[in-house]
């Protein structure tokens, strides 16, 4: 899956951000509770939703609009 990641037509920014997701290194409040940046008392919401932990998975795929536009690529 590195491959894909790296050896596309999309810029150097996007390459190094799905790289990060693939690795699970984007900085999202879970990561930096998970690591000791934030307290274990912080709140870790999604800051669009507040309805699920914010996560990489929740941001990149479960979020409902990125969920709703996930769909209609895929169609």
């Amino acid at each position: 899956i590195a491959v894909v990641v790296w050896n596309n037509c999309a810029p150097p920014k996007v390459k190094f951000f799905g790289w990060l997701a693939w690795q699970g290194k984007v900085k999202t409040s879970s990561f930096l509770q998970r690591i000791g940046i934030l307290a274990t008392f912080a709140n870790v919401g999604c800051v669009f939703c507040q309805n699920e932990v914010e996560s990489i998975n929740h941001i990149l795929l479960f979020y409902p609009f990125v969920w709703l536009l996930w769909s209609n690529i895929m169609k």
